[in-house]
C-alpha cells in the first residue's frame, strides 16, 4: 500500500479507513468538533474534548512543536524527496532506558495539509504520542468509592496512549510541566444533542457560514450510492418546497 507515500502519509490515510494506528483524529475548529459530540447516541451524554499540547515558550524544549509525517518538500534542484522518510519515533529507545526526548510521554500535533476531502471538511489534524508510561509527576488516578486510587502501570495502556493532564487547574496556576499536554472536557447533555445538530445544520442560514451535517462532514466521495441518495433527496426537497 501507499506507493510513493511516506510511512507517515500512509498512516494518516489508514486512520481514515478503520485501520488501527497510533494517531488520534482531532479538529482544529470548535463547531466541527462539537458535531462529533452530538452526531449520534441521543440517549447518552456526549463529550467535547479540548487538548492543548505544550508548545515552545512553556518551558519545554523545541521538539514539542508540531511535527510533519509527510516527506519534506523538494529542495532547489532536487528531482525527488528523500525516500524513505522515517517516522519521528522510529529510532526511540525502549525498555528501562529512554531516549532524551522521552517519546513515551510526548503529545505532538501532526500538522499536515489535508490528504482527502474528509480531512478538509472536518478541519482534521492528528495527535500522536507514545505508549503512556509512568514518570515522576505523571499521576493518573480514578475515584474508587470515597478514595482516589492510582491507576497501575499495567492499566495505563488500556486507558490512554497519550500523556494528557485533564486536571490542569484553574485561575493563574501554571500548567504542569511534567505533562506534555493539558486537556479540558465539556459534558454535552443527551437532551441537547438533537437541537445542537439542528442548529449546526442551519449555520448557513443563521450565521452565514457553511452548514455542518453528516453529509458535509463525511463527504461521500467513494460512496456513489449514498451520493445519489443525497442528490435525490435535495431534488425532492426543492420540488416539495417549490
Amino acid at each position: 500500500m501507499g506507493r510513493r507515500m511516506s510511512d507517515g502519509e500512509l498512516l494518516m490515510v489508514c486512520q481514515h479507513h478503520l485501520i488501527p494506528t497510533r494517531l488520534i483524529d482531532v479538529s482544529t475548529k470548535p463547531l466541527e468538533a462539537l458535531f462529533f459530540a452530538v452526531e449520534k447516541e441521543d440517549g447518552t451524554d456526549g463529550r467535547l474534548f479540548v487538548v492543548a499540547p505544550h508548545q515552545t515558550g512553556s518551558g519545554l524544549p523545541q521538539s514539542y512543536d508540531p511535527i510533519r509525517l509527510a516527506r519534506p518538500e523538494l529542495a532547489a534542484g532536487e528531482v525527488r524527496s528523500p525516500e524513505p522518510h522515517p517516522l519521528p519515533w522510529a529510532r526511540q529507545l525502549r525498555g528501562k532506558r529512554q531516549s532524551t526526548e522521552k517519546w513515551s510521554i510526548q503529545v505532538r500535533l501532526v500538522s499536515e495539509s489535508p490528504l482527502d476531502p474528509r480531512m478538509r471538511a472536518q478541519a482534521g489534524k492528528f495527535l500522536v504520542g507514545g505508549v503512556h508510561r509512568h514518570y515522576s509527576g505523571l499521576r493518573m488516578a480514578y475515584p474508587q468509592g470515597y478514595r482516589v486510587e492510582d491507576v497501575t502501570n499495567v492499566e495505563r495502556p488500556d486507558i490512554s496512549s497519550l500523556a494528557i493532564n485533564f486536571a490542569p487547574g484553574t485561575g493563574n496556576e501554571r500548567l504542569s510541566q511534567a505533562w506534555r499536554a493539558s486537556g479540558w472536557t465539556v459534558r454535552i447533555h443527551a437532551a441537547w444533542k438533537a437541537e445542537l445538530r439542528d442548529r449546526l445544520s442551519k449555520l448557513k442560514t443563521d450565521c452565514g457560514i457553511e452548514d455542518i451535517t453528516f453529509d458535509s462532514i463525511y463527504p461521500p466521495v467513494v460512496e456513489i450510492e449514498r451520493l445519489g441518495k443525497h442528490v435525490a433527496k435535495q431534488g425532492v426537497e426543492r420540488f416539495i418546497h417549490g
